[in-house]
């Protein structure tokens, strides 16, 4: 019989570089979601807000007269806050999937058997919810922008509020990562990604309930920042200026968000791990 060689042959293929590595768990979950046809009907979805403010602008500039609505920054920043409950959605799917899913069939070893890093790991996760968040808030902001832009006679409108743009950029960057983190910190805590969408619903509504509770008691609008989503809403006058109902509590609201994503990061460095460890 015949002996071939059985000498060692290197791999000649592309290697890409380690800074993108995250990229293949990402691409890999964007293509598993957009596989499914239910999931494509919510994104479409996501943009029914945005196409009712796209023809409010349509109609602002076509009967002028009327003074339907007034195009400045709260019409941007109202947009952003009523995007807000589309973060919900997608909190609960696909977000709370991400990491239990991984924790159910034990693939968080399989992923990090690979020259992937646990960062690697976390911010090819992040990422996926990530793209779907900025496609709820980013996009239509700035298409919106583009569209008053677009009608506009002269350039009053530019020249007085030239830097929506980066308001709308710098809040939905900011909200997209707070929220996916959270997304990301409580889908780790379980191997049930149901149960991750009920521990994340009542996150939602215990903390607001508990915000109305304490101004009730206190009458200070201050303590709207307890709750998780006021969070975000209030963050937004940080970017855009004014104030709501209970004031103007942005920066107090981004020191609270910044306090709870190393509390994030600390339960993901924990939860995701090579080795499962069984006590």
């Amino acid at each position: 019989m015949p002996i071939y060689d059985q000498s060692y042959r290197p791999y000649r293929g592309h290697l890409s570089s380690h800074a993108m590595r995250w990229w293949t768990i990402t691409r890999t979950g964007l293509m598993h979601l957009f596989s499914k046809k239910i999931f494509l009907v919510l994104i479409t979805m996501t943009f029914f807000y945005p196409v009712v403010a796209g023809f409010q602008i349509y109609f602002v500039h076509q009967f002028p007269e009327q003074n339907l609505v007034t195009i400045n920054a709260e019409f941007f920043r109202m947009t952003m806050e009523i995007q807000l409950l589309w973060f919900l959605v997608l909190g609960i799917y696909p977000g709370t999937g991400l990491i239990s899913n991984d924790l159910r069939w034990n693939a968080i070893q399989l992923y990090l058997s690979k020259p992937l890093t646990k960062l690697d790991y976390i911010a090819g996760k992040l990422a996926i919810i990530g793209i779907f968040l900025l496609g709820v808030s980013l996009v239509p902001g700035l298409l919106l922008f583009g569209l008053q832009l677009g009608f506009s006679s002269d350039t009053k409108f530019l020249t007085s509020f030239w830097w929506i743009p980066f308001s709308v950029i710098g809040y939905s960057v900011s909200a997209s990562f707070a929220w996916g983190m959270i997304v990301l910190a409580l889908s780790s805590l379980s191997k049930n990604s149901r149960y991750v969408g009920i521990l994340l619903i009542a996150l939602v509504f215990a903390s607001g309930g508990m915000a109305l509770f304490f101004w009730g008691i206190t009458d200070a609008e201050g303590v709207i920042i307890i709750s998780v989503i006021d969070e975000l809403k209030q963050l937004s006058y940080l970017f855009f200026g004014g104030q709501g109902a209970f004031g103007n509590h942005g920066f107090a609201a981004a020191i609270t968000l910044v306090f709870l994503m190393g509390v994030c990061a600390a339960t993901l460095r924990r939860r995701v791990r090579a080795v499962e460890v069984v006590k």
